[in-house]
């Protein structure tokens, strides 16, 4: 499947296209985890100046799914299934609540941009679309999370979560734990708890998917 070509678009940087398109290719297997990311190979690749490829880097690690070590440039993250775990266990216990804190503070502004980001997950899926799928699942949780008003929370699970879809979803996908069909019905229900301020079901939805997530992981 084709991935989206840098535009010249005003509105969207070539740092932010940049970070979205490797972010595609990383949560979906792409990218595999371990692998550099060598700066001079993706100026070559995208036709564009080291700048724009150096701050995508740093926003991908800021996302969690790269990291830098000093004289080895950036290599997507890699981690052990314990790390894995142990990841999903925060994850549990923090994302239902920050998912709660949406619910009861959604204006018809956010609301009305979940909608937008959920249609562009249904849509993903509908294509069978796998980069664009997991990329837009993602920003549809990223959205979650910044509309809970607690960037500290959002923070931590946009390191946290990023890695898991790093490492882990594809691991899922092959073993049969993740269908499209499935993933959206789950996910239209957590849309319509959030959007009626319903934060308890909304919690409950949200720690549903997280230990599904984690259940279809192997154990360490």
């Amino acid at each position: 499947m084709a991935l989206p070509a840098l535009t010249k678009s005003p509105a969207t940087s070539l740092r932010d296209q940049i970070a979205d398109v490797l972010e595609r290719e990383i949560v979906s297997g792409l990218i595999e985890p371990g692998r550099r990311l060598v700066e001079r190979e993706l100026t070559n690749r995208f036709s564009v100046s080291s700048i724009p490829v150096r701050e995508a880097l740093q926003d991908l690690e800021g996302r969690g799914l790269v990291t830098r070590r000093v004289n080895c440039g950036y290599s997507v993250i890699d981690l052990s299934l314990e790390e894995m775990h142990s990841i999903c266990q925060l994850r549990r216990i923090l994302e239902p609540e920050v998912v709660r804190w949406t619910a009861q503070r959604l204006d018809e502004e956010g609301a009305d941009l979940l909608r937008e980001q959920h249609g562009r997950f249904a849509s993903a899926a509908a294509g069978n679309n796998l980069p664009e799928f997991f990329h837009e699942d993602l920003q549809f949780h990223r959205l979650i999370w910044e509309l809970s008003g607690n960037r500290y929370a959002a923070r931590a699970l946009q390191a946290a979560v990023g890695s898991l879809f790093a490492c882990g979803i594809n691991m899922a996908r092959e073993r049969g734990a993740i269908r499209f069909e499935t993933e959206i019905r789950k996910h239209e229900k957590l849309l319509r708890q959030i959007l009626r301020g319903d934060g308890d079901g909304a919690a409950e939805t949200l720690l549903a998917i997280a230990d599904h997530f984690q259940n279809s992981l192997p154990r360490p």
